[in-house]
């Protein structure tokens, strides 16, 4: 996550250094989570599950490497092709992605868990990586950052050896429905996915044009979004390997659309655009284990290439709605993109509880 939050933190200086405008260095962002989806969709095919340790050792190198050539880069281009595309493409695809799957071999019985156990760390990285920077950022410089993401991919390195002992055993289970009995499309499932990371980024990246958060300060709205997301995150994961499928799957949804009302509807109050932020967050971030255990227990097709599927079309949601909301606030209409937000959350919510009644009524 270090290089998506160095595009966002420094992207001013960037543009000085470089003399480009802030909005071509704001494509880093959307084209990072393009390339990851690209990169994990990419993974899934070329690797199978005795594969982990290579993709592991390949990704921290890669961070290493393309980290240190970023740094010494004096060409625009050179640096938007390293940290844009190949970054994100050679070094954090190869990770989170395999990462999930592996923890999905060790809890067999918990699916939702285990996907939640490595992203979860994502979203600590997030915080962490924004508060650092933020905080070395103005000692360092952005170039020097870099040099810190690089030190990074030998700690992952480091760590990654000593963890990932042994190969898995096997492929992952499915769960829920006999492999003769699934009956959903996956494309219903990746169509639900792109509209939900759509919605919830557009309303995310639209955030910091908003009344409230500029008289107030963004701070303590990312950390809304952030605590609520790690809580939400463990907890939907829970409920559905509990058993509580439908309910995890449609009230994680309904979170998101509930979030996306609170937040059109509010422009001066601080308070609630915090309490939006924080229901934006605890939907936003228990949908994905959710949605992805779900896939595997009940899609028609290989549950590898499933979850590589949603990967890709979730990262194309999140960067289609950054640059949404990056246009849609330079153009200060704020208003439409709340608008297009909630249509397209209410959509996903549909699809969903649709799929939803569809399974129980076979499972019955």
């Amino acid at each position: 996550m270090g290089p998506a939050v160095i595009s966002v933190v420094a992207k001013k200086q960037i543009a000085l250094d470089y003399d480009v405008s802030v909005s071509v260095v704001s494509l880093l962002y959307a084209a990072f989570f393009v390339m990851v989806g690209l990169g994990s969709y990419a993974c899934g095919k070329l690797f199978d599950e005795t594969s982990y340790k290579r993709l592991f050792l390949w990704s921290g190198l890669s961070n290493v490497i393309i980290g240190v050539a970023c740094y010494y880069s004096v060409n625009a281009i050179l640096f938007f092709l390293l940290l844009g595309i190949a970054l994100p493409l050679f070094g954090s695809a190869a990770f989170l992605g395999p990462l999930a799957a592996l923890a999905g071999t060790w809890l067999p019985k918990h699916q939702a868990i285990a996907v939640a156990i490595p992203t979860l760390g994502q979203l600590v990285a997030f915080w962490l990586w924004s508060f650092l920077l933020d905080l070395l950022e103005p000692r360092l410089g952005w170039r020097g950052l870099l040099l810190v993401i690089a030190t990074a991919g030998v700690v992952q390195l480091t760590l990654t050896h000593l963890i990932v002992r042994r190969k898995p055993n096997g492929l992952i289970p499915r769960l829920s429905l006999p492999a003769t009995e699934k009956i959903l499309p996956i494309e219903l499932i990746v169509g639900a996915c792109f509209l939900t990371f759509f919605g919830a980024t557009l309303s995310l990246t639209t955030l910091p044009s908003m009344p409230s958060v500029a008289a107030g300060g963004g701070t303590t709205v990312l950390g809304a979004f952030s605590c609520l997301a790690i809580i939400g995150r463990l907890l939907y994961s829970i409920l559905f390997d509990k058993g509580f499928v439908s309910i995890s799957v449609v009230t994680s949804l309904a979170a998101i659309f509930v979030a996306n009302i609170i937040l059109s509807l509010n422009n001066n109050s601080y308070y609630l655009t915090i309490f939006g932020a924080g229901v934006l967050g605890f939907g936003y971030s228990g949908f994905l284990p959710v949605i992805m255990a779900f896939s595997r227990a009940n899609c028609i097709g290989p549950a590898p290439e499933n979850a590589n599927r949603i990967i890709l079309f979730g990262t194309v949601g999140i960067a289609v709605g950054s640059l949404t909301g990056g246009l849609s606030s330079d153009m200060d209409g704020q208003a439409i993109a709340s608008m297009v937000a909630m249509a397209a959350c209410l959509i996903s919510l549909a699809i969903m509880s649709v799929c939803c009644a569809r399974i129980r009524k076979v499972v019955r």
